[in-house]
């Protein structure tokens, strides 16, 4: 059974996305498309693509925040 993994970062998506078509056709950009395709989670991503997580992790923990109190109501 495959490993469930969560990726609902939008903006981290697209950046990790974007940086694999940029890198498309060399080794590093088939590792990287490895790595998604398979479910590696976006800490190793990330510091695989040199791309900062936390600059992208601030807003989601900001939306996560306003779904929970919305909720509360």
């Amino acid at each position: 059974m495959k490993k469930a993994f969560i990726r609902s970062n939008r903006e981290l998506n697209k950046a990790i996305l974007d940086h694999i078509a940029d890198w498309k056709g060399t080794v590093h950009g088939s590792m990287l498309k490895t790595m998604w395709e398979n479910g590696v989670g976006y800490e190793q991503i990330c510091l695989t693509a040199g791309i900062e997580m936390e600059d992208y992790l601030e807003e989601e923990i900001f939306l996560t925040k306003q779904f929970e109190k919305s909720n509360k109501k």
